[in-house]
């Protein structure tokens, strides 16, 4: 995730969360290469997962919230590389988002959602949620699809 500065912030200030938001989401089909997760879980706590074709799994944990409409802001937790155990991780990514319907289904027969980032996470810009996942527990460290 990129660094930037977090928006101001006090005590007893929450941004919003978007319901819109929680749940999983895909890249696939992104590049043949690699394929990444986000997971945004209720509670403003969230994931997400890079796994490409070498066997890398990198999980990146993370506190989410909306500062404004269309506006996200990530502050990571955590990184675990491969699998291997959580180390601390303290970047921020501040970024625009919108949720539009898009052509297909989402594999379950309902109309395909898909979230779209102004900025890169894990390396895409554009997900596609998937089914039946709105919210779950998400994806976890060294888990794969």
């Amino acid at each position: 995730m990129p660094h930037g500065a977090p928006p101001p912030s006090g005590p007893g200030t929450r941004a919003a969360l978007d319901a819109r938001l929680f749940g999983t989401w895909s890249d696939e089909p992104g590049g043949a290469m690699e394929a990444s997760t986000v997971f945004f879980a209720p509670d403003g706590t969230g994931s997400s997962t890079l796994l490409n074709a070498a066997g890398a799994d990198d999980t990146t944990r993370f506190r989410w919230s909306c500062p404004g409409p269309g506006r996200l802001l990530l502050e990571e937790e955590s990184f675990s590389e491969c699998g291997g155990p959580p180390v601390p991780a303290t970047g921020t990514l501040l970024t625009g988002y919108r949720i539009l319907e898009a052509d297909g289904t989402d594999g379950a027969g309902g109309a395909a959602v898909v979230l779209e980032f102004a900025e890169p996470v894990e390396f895409a810009f554009r997900y596609r949620r998937l089914p039946g996942a709105c919210p779950g527990p998400g994806p976890s460290a060294g888990a794969s699809r």
